[in-house]
């Protein structure tokens, strides 16, 4: 299966700019205890742009089934530091007559490798 998108993915952009951070520090503290040169270029190295590359791998399924059943499956993985994030929600949408069916929902979702937490939330008739 290929992936649904690429996009950023926020352990590593926040490692990234941690990182940036050190450097801005690192050459704010070496002023005048190292050369004005040395200085000057790690100024530069401390201020050049976060190389942002697209390492989250997201893939997702979003529908309604012919029995009336809408789900949602999201996951996505980080090539590099293996973040891993899932979402998963269903819920019975369709009608029998002009009535609308029990609306039961189910929802679970895990973050980096943790178990599947079952999040589920029944609704009444009107609710």
């Amino acid at each position: 299966m290929s992936a649904d998108n690429w996009a950023i993915c926020p352990k590593c952009n926040a490692a990234k700019i941690a990182a940036k951070e050190k450097q801005l520090l690192d050459a704010g503290a070496s002023y005048g205890k190292v050369e004005p040169a040395e200085y000057l270029r790690m100024l530069e190295a401390a201020n050049k742009p976060i190389d942002s590359e697209s390492t989250l791998r997201e893939d997702y399924e979003i529908g309604v089934d012919t029995n009336g059943e809408f789900s949602v499956d999201y996951r996505c993985l980080c090539n590099d530091c293996k973040f891993a994030f899932r979402y998963k929600h269903s819920e019975a949408v369709g009608t029998v007559g002009d009535k609308p069916t029990n609306r039961e929902r189910k929802s679970t979702n895990a973050m980096l490798g943790g178990a599947e937490r079952p999040l589920e939330l029944k609704l009444g008739k009107g609710e």
